[in-house]
């Protein structure tokens, strides 16, 4: 930056974490979760382990629209990442 930023801010700056986010869509022939909710929770003892799912039918006000979206974060989502889309699918 010009001029450079006080070094108290870029300190702070510092402190900022950010975390990685991947989502992955699944379209299905059938709905097989229904369509009461548009999101579900998962809880795992392994933090970003799928925990967010979304009934993307409920989302487009559409029933016939078979489509979830998982939402995963951390290091579970850098893992993800990486693999190749045929090792998702699987």
């Amino acid at each position: 930056f010009d001029p450079p930023l006080p070094d108290w801010y870029v300190r702070e700056l510092y402190k900022f974490d950010m975390n990685t986010y991947t989502r992955i869509y699944m379209h299905f022939p059938s709905n097989f979760w229904g369509n009461e909710e548009e999101f579900f929770m998962y809880a795992d003892k392994k933090r970003g382990y799928y925990p967010f799912w979304q009934n993307m039918g409920v989302t487009h006000k559409d029933a016939d629209y078979n489509v979830l979206m998982v939402t995963v974060t951390g290091m579970e989502a850098m893992r993800i990442a990486q693999q190749t889309d045929e090792e998702t699918k699987a």
